[in-house]
């Protein structure tokens, strides 16, 4: 009985070519969990630019009203018009 063989249809092949799917699947799966990771990141760096773009726009606001107040209080006060020393980009930054 030693000597009796059963046919194996080309098993190392089908062993190589699962081993390649499993191989495809695994690099599938971790180029899309790259994706996501990308897509984490891209979705914090928007609301981190929102929330600095709101924070420029809130200082931006603060100097209209008080350049407002300041034009009417200018004729009052002299040329110079008084008010803060502190520029708008000392203020933002």
């Amino acid at each position: 009985m030693q000597d009796v063989s059963y046919p194996v249809p080309n098993s190392d092949a089908e062993a190589l070519k699962r081993l390649k799917k499993q191989r495809q699947q695994s690099l599938k799966g971790k180029e899309v969990r790259r994706q996501v990771e990308g897509m984490r990141m891209s979705e914090r760096e928007v609301e981190n630019a929102i929330r600095v773009t709101e924070e420029k726009l809130g200082v931006l606001k603060r100097a209209v009203e008080e350049g407002k107040g300041e034009k009417s209080e200018k004729g009052a006060e002299g040329p110079d018009g008084g008010g803060s020393s502190k520029s708008l980009v000392e203020e933002v930054e």
